[in-house]
């Protein structure tokens, strides 16, 4: 069978055709460009891409056995315009919806690029001035390390996020996913460390 079509007929598809394609690909760069990480770079001395969290990161209960030390990270690269910082830890092997939280600290200041180790550990006299932290998944405040059940292992994801706000809409008492929520929802660009571990 043959269609007789015109020439004008084709070019109206072909256009219908490539439109949502256009649409997709325009939507596909603002969203990538929006949280392009660039050159936004996160680093610790002590949790390294792919490798093992030390002992000295580790949970102090629960059948674990380190000293809670919450790790020591450097960055650089952020975007001109981040106005804070923010810090989360989750373990993405946890059996609940989004992972177990570790560690949520915000409202940390733009001129900081560096965390000494022990910042976000419960009575910790090296946080930072002004900064936040929520209730993890363990019941405490700040920091607490991975403590997986034997003979298992997780992976714990430290997500940087550069925010443009100076502080988020929230405080230390909301829980952990909220705060999440306002952190993406704010977010300039974002760096992260996979980390692994097991008893």
């Amino acid at each position: 069978m043959r269609y007789n079509r015109d020439k004008s007929d084709f070019q109206w598809i072909l256009a219908f055709v490539k439109m949502p394609a256009c649409l997709f690909l325009g939507c596909l760069a603002v969203c990538t460009n929006a949280f392009a990480s660039g050159g936004f770079r996160l680093t610790s001395t002590t949790w390294r891409e792919g490798g093992t969290v030390p002992l000295e990161s580790v949970y102090d209960q629960s059948g674990c056995h380190g000293a809670n030390l919450s790790p020591e990270m450097d960055w650089s690269g952020a975007p001109s315009n981040t106005k804070s910082f923010a810090i989360t830890v989750f373990d993405l092997d946890a059996p609940k919806p989004g992972g177990w939280s570790h560690w949520v600290m915000f409202n940390l200041p733009a001129n900081l690029s560096k965390l000494d180790a022990g910042a976000g550990t419960a009575k910790s006299k090296r946080t930072p001035i002004g900064a936040l932290e929520c209730l993890n998944d363990y019941g405490t405040r700040g920091y607490g390390g991975p403590c997986p059940p034997p003979g298992v292992v997780h992976r714990y994801v430290v997500s940087l996020y550069a925010l443009k706000v100076d502080k988020l809409p929230v405080d230390r008492d909301v829980p952990a996913a909220k705060v999440v929520k306002q952190i993406e929802a704010n977010a300039l660009a974002v760096a992260k460390i996979t980390v692994k571990y097991g008893q």
